[in-house]
């Protein structure tokens, strides 16, 4: 008797090392804990300017969101599901003009991207597109804008 063995390998992601919890993700002030990613956000629906967006975030304790990896990329997705289908928020990411590198706030570079390659994306251009955002509209992809524009802002509390 011949018997066939089939293993499906499922890789977890656990963040035991996740020291965001309901004492430290501020749900009187809107914020919503997602345990899977650890990741403690809130979409702000007025529009801003990126100065703006990030002082928003910081007036909470906050950061604009780092997002940092596909899981994290999914969380804010699902975050902007039910938000207008128009819907485009500013995210940590900047550049100098002339370079190709991105930082987070903390000077970090950023190694994970959701560009829209189909849609020209980055485009690096040297006046002043140097802020990232994600378009609800293309797929949630990344495209770099100018700090003047106005869009919706998601922070995060770590």
């Amino acid at each position: 008797m011949l018997v066939i063995s089939h293993f499906i390998h499922i890789q977890l992601f656990v963040f035991s090392d996740c020291s965001i919890d309901e004492s430290s993700c501020p749900g009187s002030l809107g914020y919503i804990l997602n345990r899977e990613v650890c990741f403690c956000y809130k979409v702000y629906t007025t529009k801003q300017n990126y100065d703006s967006s990030v002082k928003i975030c910081e007036n909470d304790n906050g950061e604009l969101a780092r997002i940092s990896n596909a899981l994290r990329q999914q969380a804010l997705e699902n975050a902007l599901d039910g938000i207008s289908s128009y819907a485009e928020a500013y995210i940590q990411g900047t550049r100098t003009a002339g370079s190709t590198t991105w930082y987070y706030n903390d000077g970090t570079e950023v190694t994970y991207f959701n560009w829209n390659t189909p849609g020209g994306q980055p485009q690096h251009r040297d006046d002043g597109e140097d802020y990232l955002l994600v378009r609800k509209t293309k797929g949630y992809r990344w495209h770099d804008v100018y700090k003047a524009e106005q869009h919706i802002v998601v922070c995060e509390i770590e």
